[in-house]
């Protein structure tokens, strides 16, 4: 789902490139999920890891990839 996602929005027709083209290999990523809001709000963590594995697939350092919220609580208890 994420990579169709991913593949639509850049229109390549390879998810390594797609991927690719999103971010640099020297790029610091981000990724803000919510914690907060339950089992039906919450980011889902197949989401976050798709997102990650694509970036990854791509060449980028998951060292460089940060999965973040207000606070590590909230992501523990997230799971």
């Amino acid at each position: 789902m994420v990579n169709r996602l991913v593949l639509a929005v850049t229109g390549h027709s390879d998810v390594i490139k797609a991927w690719a083209s999103l971010v640099s290999p020297s790029d610091r990523v981000g990724i803000k999920i919510s914690a907060a809001g339950g089992e039906l709000f919450t980011t889902h963590h197949d989401i976050v890891n798709a997102i990650v594995d694509g970036l990854a697939a791509a060449g980028h350092p998951r060292s460089s990839i940060v999965v973040w919220d207000r606070s590590l609580g909230g992501i523990k208890e997230a799971g």
